[in-house]
């Protein structure tokens, strides 16, 4: 359980960091599975039983099933390579056996369900892969709760570092208090892209507003859905791989512009 020192400094901030929360061997065999699973979806590419590739067709698919984000510069999916992936999601917590009992486990749950604010369902998973000496995936400052809004406001985020995570290698940054600021954006999904609903996109914080948050493996951290986060690339020579878990109340329902809403039918939930 967050004490009550950690409760207060996650309303306070808008986030809360729980070292060693997690064994650092579990977080290795979650990235063994995660190289398994990877090889089986290349195997179905290659069986031509997966033929989407396009980032944000993958994404309309991976609401309720497991998908591989590739990198069309670094590989193909049908060479198998581990190196060309970018992110795996975005029900792994639904679609994989081993993601669902680790997600689920104890020492996340029990957190989750404090920040969120008692009952609650997890409703989205990813891995983000940060491959070694890429400028690929990286992320502005942004709110989650822009892309995955829920009425009433309860969306938490927990960040589980898979591995150790440096400003070299592109740790999370946060803006300390930025969640009390309230919901800047509200995005929906288009074909290409997010789109803004109300058609103007406000100026996010600057990067030079935020704190890196250097942490080891086995590390989780809690963020209030409306704090601004973000990292920048892999610069080291090793991968960077970050499990994330969204969370919501059970007193609050996922809008209709959030994009696992995409189809109305919503997605799959795991219960907290």
């Amino acid at each position: 359980m967050l004490s009550a020192e950690e409760l207060a400094a996650y309303d306070a901030q808008g986030f809360v960091v729980c070292p060693d929360l997690l064994e650092p061997a579990a977080c290795d065999a979650l990235n063994r599975h995660l190289s398994t699973l990877i090889a089986q979806v290349a195997a179905e590419y290659v069986a031509a039983d997966r033929r989407e590739v396009g980032f944000w067709e993958l994404m309309t698919r991976s609401r309720d099933r497991v998908e591989v984000f590739w990198d069309p510069v670094r590989g193909s999916p049908r060479t198998g390579l581990e190196a060309a992936t970018m992110r795996v999601g975005h029900a792994l917590h639904a679609g994989d056996p081993t993601f669902a009992t680790f997600s689920s486990s104890p020492a996340i749950r029990t957190r989750l369900l404090q920040v969120v604010g008692g009952s609650g369902s997890m409703i989205q998973s990813a891995v983000i892969y940060k491959q070694p000496r890429s400028d690929l995936v990286q992320f502005g400052m942004h709110q989650d709760a822009s892309y995955l809004t829920t009425e009433p406001e309860s969306l938490a985020l927990a960040f589980v570092a898979l591995d150790d995570m440096t400003t070299e290698n592109g740790c999370l940054e946060v803006i300390a208090g930025s969640h009390r600021q309230g919901l800047q954006l509200v995005l929906r999904m288009g074909p290409s892209g997010w789109v803004s609903v109300s058609g103007v996109t406000p100026r996010s914080p600057a990067r030079d507003q935020a704190t890196p948050l250097v942490i080891q493996k086995g590390t989780v951290v809690f963020l209030h859905g409306r704090t601004f986060h973000g990292s920048e690339p892999n610069r080291s020579d090793g991968p960077r791989r970050a499990l994330i878990l969204h969370a919501i109340s059970d007193r609050s329902r996922l809008a209709a512009t959030s994009w696992v809403m995409s189809d109305g039918r919503g997605p799959p939930l795991a219960r907290l």
